[in-house]
C-alpha cells in the first residue's frame, strides 16, 4: 500500500503530472429521482398541445402552453409540424437534459418551449 502512495507522490510532486480522474472517482450528478418522469411528462404534454393547437392555427400565431411558469413563454407558429417531426426534437431534448440536469424541474416546459422555437 504504501507503495502505491509512493508512487502517486512522485507522479504529482516530483514530475509534475495530474492526475486524471476515471468515472468511478468522479462525483455523480445529484438529479432528482423522478428527474426523467418528470421530463418526459412535460415533454410528452407540450408536444399534444401543439399537435391539438396547430390545427386551427395561422403562422405567426402563438400557442399557450400548460406548465409554462413565465407568460411569455409560447410557441411560435411558423408552419405545420408532424406528430413524428416533434417526438424527434423532443428525444433531443431529453437527451440533451440528460447531460446537462436541473434540479428545477419547474423550468423544464420553458426550456423545451424556447428549444423548439430555436428549432423552426
Amino acid at each position: 500500500m504504501d507503495d502505491i502512495y509512493l508512487w502517486l507522490f512522485e507522479v504529482r510532486l516530483i514530475q509534475g503530472r495530474s492526475l486524471s480522474a476515471n468515472e468511478s472517482t468522479e462525483n455523480a450528478s445529484l438529479m432528482p429521482a423522478d428527474f426523467l418522469h418528470v421530463l418526459d411528462h412535460v415533454t410528452k404534454e407540450v408536444v399534444t398541445s401543439v399537435m391539438q393547437q396547430q390545427r386551427t392555427a395561422l403562422p405567426g400565431d402563438t400557442f399557450i402552453i400548460p406548465n409554462c411558469i413565465l407568460d411569455d413563454d409560447k410557441i411560435l407558429f411558423t408552419r405545420q409540424r408532424s406528430f413524428a417531426e416533434l417526438s424527434g426534437l423532443r428525444r433531443q431534448f431529453i437527451t440533451y437534459m440528460k447531460m446537462h440536469p436541473l434540479n428545477d424541474m419547474s423550468k423544464f416546459a420553458s426550456l423545451f418551449i424556447n428549444y423548439l422555437n430555436a428549432n423552426p
